[in-house]
């Protein structure tokens, strides 16, 4: 009835679609009902829908059509509807550099235009009758908008660079090496939007509004993502993969690396490929990917692993129902698939890059860099990749002149491996970030010299605490004291990487929930007990985090502790000993009472004075030590059991 609606409100013509029809002016063109339709090269064409979920026709798939076809020109509007169709395809518009628009209070359904908002990729959000005046608006500036390109940035170099640096001082993000046609394009954007007549206006609107700063940065950081996005390289890519696993024995590990995954689709897709080849050669390799990006609110979409339904668009049913749930109108990729990402915010510019790598995944992020800061990535790339291994690029990706450390083995897919004889020009012992940094004075190395109280308790933790690490509100160690080695795989000092990365897989699910709860509720929490072995040595454990403000810097940070439980005797596995093991803890804790005349026992990890064996609260206080009288626990030294006997 759609069209017998709208033809009843305008005088415009209103027709439905054909089959293949290329658009004309001041005509309004209603999709046929169960049908999806795209525009390509210039023609609006329908389809079938390939799956009876979701929305049909779908809005995300036109606007995803329509960003590729018209790039900054395309411009999308999101009104009154349920659900959460158009969301994805706001975000594909306003990473190809156009206009989004969105439905404000006035929506008598607000799932649709709330939806898109959330993605934080609406420009404006307004009335309907405020977006039919602001349209033509906005063409008409851009018509008369100053052309920002390296001329005026030759003009205003001083400028160009200030606004890189008031954004790297609010964000540390810095965007000086990135290709500054790509930068200028998205602030030409942002001008017109805000009818600002040159840089210099910019810059001090920069400095003023704080809110502007974060806008430009997400207008920055976003990227253009799918599923199994360009079909032809991921056909080339399964090859690849396939290649990789049957390179492996039952049992041995596959590491996977794809820097920039944005919201995380090319990363579960690249899972979705090792998996498909381990089902198809019968084979059970442990295949880990690390995907990283600096954006976090893309990254936590990615940890979520909910998207929306056209997501069934770009895959075969047989592969959406192995690896996805239906989730209300969504779909949400399944737990086994997740547990073999980790998803960590770390910058390819800045931070060490991993090592021992199988694959690099790296499509479309070159274009952001310029050339002397893509060559160094390449170094990096080399660096971290094992002998062989292979590197995928975008298709309008080079390696340039590095042909010495890659050689190409897909033109078409632009997909490169490792050079066996070639020497990494990359070393981690030289490494600096690809910004500039500049070193503190002498006299304010000597003012922030350590006072000797703050020495006292380093000391008194290094010699008494349990192992520990604090980390960021970004998850990144800050720093590390204990002897950490057995619960991490780490040096001790500061380093790069996200936490996650650096545990065992089977702890980063608990890890990131303990996390997630103590910053949300503000509170300590400890997990279940694990248990550990290192150097012929096994005990229990269990993981303290517990939040709190760092008062110099007023940085929220968590402190994570593995406090030891118990030692494991081997006796201890066997069924009947369970009786004996009691009865000498009761001994233990009666000898350790009487020689230190304890009120009660404190056993660091569970609950102060819970029942032996009992489970802890998540939420119980970290136990306070007063009157010095606190137990030793008898067979631990510096919260590492050891062997023998004790006098």
């Amino acid at each position: 009835m759609l069209m017998e609606l709208l033809a009843r409100e305008t005088p415009l013509e209103v027709k439905e679609i054909s089959r293949n029809q290329r658009p004309r002016p001041d005509v309004v063109y209603i999709t046929p009902p169960n049908r999806h339709v795209e525009l390509k090269d210039g023609v609006l064409t329908v389809r079938k829908p390939k799956v009876k979920t979701g929305p049909q026709p779908s809005v995300d798939l036109l606007f995803a059509s329509l960003a590729l076809e018209c790039e900054e020109r395309a411009v999308g509007v999101v009104l009154s509807g349920t659900g959460s169709d158009g969301a994805r395809g706001t975000q594909a518009i306003k990473a190809a550099g156009g206009t989004t628009f969105a439905q404000d209070g006035s929506a008598k359904h607000g799932g649709m235009p709330n939806s898109a908002i959330n993605t934080g990729c609406v420009d404006l959000v307004l009335s309907p009758r405020q977006i039919a005046e602001k349209i033509p608006q906005l063409l008409d500036s851009a018509e008369n908008q100053p052309v920002l390109d390296d001329k005026s940035i030759q003009r205003s170099a001083n400028v160009y660079q200030d606004i890189c640096a008031v954004i790297r001082t609010q964000s540390g993000l810095d965007f000086s090496n990135y290709r500054s046609s790509t930068i200028l394009r998205r602030l030409a954007r942002r001008m017109n939007l805000l009818h600002l007549p040159d840089l210099d206006a910019y810059l001090v609107l920069l400095n003023q509004d704080s809110a502007e700063v974060e806008r430009v940065i997400r207008e920055l950081l976003i990227g253009v993502t799918s599923f199994f996005r360009d079909e032809a390289v991921f056909e080339a890519l399964e090859n690849k993969v396939e290649t990789i696993v049957k390179s492996k024995q039952n049992g041995d590990s596959v590491r996977i690396w794809v820097p920039g995954c944005s919201t995380g689709e090319e990363a579960y897709s690249i899972a979705v490929l090792f998996s498909e080849a381990q089902r198809k050669l019968n084979k059970r390799v442990r295949f880990q990917i690390f995907a990283s990006d600096v954006d976090n609110d893309a990254l936590a979409i990615a940890r979520r692993g909910v998207y929306s339904a056209s997501i069934a668009e770009h895959m075969s049913a047989e592969i959406l129902r192995r690896y996805f749930n239906a989730q209300g109108p969504d779909f949400s990729v399944k737990q086994e698939l997740r547990e073999s990402i980790v998803f960590s915010r770390h910058n390819l510019l800045e931070d060490p890059p991993f090592s021992k790598l199988d694959l690099i995944s790296c499509r479309n992020l070159f274009i952001y860099f310029n050339a002397d800061v893509q060559r160094k990535v390449l170094e990096r790339f080399h660096y971290a990749l094992n002998s062989g291994s292979y590197l995928v690029l975008g298709k309008s990706e080079a390696i340039g002149d590095l042909g010495n450390l890659f050689e190409l083995t897909d033109r078409s897919s632009k997909i490169f491996r490792s050079s066996r004889s070639a020497v990494s020009p990359f070393r981690p012992s030289a490494f600096t970030p690809l910004r500039n940094t500049t070193a503190p004075s002498r006299g304010l190395r000597n003012t922030v010299s350590k006072s000797r109280e703050a020495r006292a308790h380093e000391a008194i933790a290094k010699r008494f605490g349990p192992p520990s690490v604090i980390v960021d509100r970004n998850d990144k160690p800050v720093h590390i004291s204990g002897a950490i080695k057995a619960y991490l795989q780490v040096p001790t000092g500061a380093t790069q990487f996200d936490v996650f990365s650096l545990t065992d897989a089977d702890l980063r699910p608990e890890l990131r929930a303990l996390l997630l709860r103590a910053r949300r509720e503000h509170i300590v929490v400890r997990s279940r007990a694990h248990t550990v072995e290192y150097q012929g040595d096994k005990w229990q454990y269990r993981i303290v985090v517990h939040p709190y403000r760092d008062e110099d810097t007023e940085e929220d940070l968590c402190l994570i502790a593995f406090m030891t439980v118990r030692a494991v005797i081997e006796d201890d596995e066997d069924a009947g000993a369970e009786g004996a093991d009691t009865a000498n803890d009761d001994q233990v804790r009666e000898l350790v009472g009487q020689r230190f005349q304890m009120e009660r026992p404190i056993v660091l990890g569970p609950n102060p004075g819970a029942r032996h064996g009992a489970r802890p609260s998540a939420t119980q206080p970290l136990p306070r030590f007063q009157n010095s009288r606190v137990p030793i626990r008898v067979g631990s030294c510096h919260h590492r059991p050891v062997s023998g006997s004790c006098s």
